[in-house]
């Protein structure tokens, strides 16, 4: 597998095996991420909420299921 800096010339061989678990890394911190943003969004006394039954009504319409 070769894993390239977006074209910049800058790249790395590496086996499948090392590159599943450096998938799961950069999965793992995107996560961590996001979930970082969602606690800051949520100590935000600004943040606006809608209850559980219409961002599920707003994501079938949507998404027409």
């Amino acid at each position: 597998m070769i894993i390239t800096n977006h074209g910049r010339g800058e790249s790395v061989l590496i086996n499948i095996e090392d590159y599943t678990k450096y998938e799961e890394f950069l999965h793992q911190r995107y996560v961590a991420e996001a979930l970082a943003k969602a606690k800051q969004q949520a100590a935000d006394p600004d943040t606006q909420w809608a209850d559980h039954e219409s961002v599920w009504e707003t994501l079938g319409k949507q998404y027409d299921v």
